[in-house]
């Protein structure tokens, strides 16, 4: 996933599968559902999930992540957080 999407018509599931090929429903989709955000407070290039429609899904808003991150500075406490934990 490149980005990130928003639900405006229909109905959908989020599921993930594990190795041994057992898939798991995260959650149902509605409108206005966002999905793949994840990836922005993530250090994972990667979040494997998969989206399905259970109803017609028509429509939906699909916006790149760089329209997220374009212009917010990189933070070094953001990019990896368990590195610059404070010490007691």
């Amino acid at each position: 996933m490149e980005g990130i999407g928003i639900l405006l018509e229909g109905r959908a599931l989020l599921t993930r599968e594990n190795m041994l090929g057992q898939r798991t429903i995260v959650t149902e989709l509605q409108p206005s559902s966002m999905f793949g955000e994840a990836l922005l407070f993530s250090n994972h290039p990667l979040w494997p999930a998969t989206i399905e429609a259970t109803k017609r899904c028509h429509r939906f808003l699909f916006l790149p992540i760089e329209t997220f991150t374009k212009g917010i500075p990189r933070l070094p406490i953001l990019s990896n957080p368990i590195a610059h934990k404070p010490h007691a």
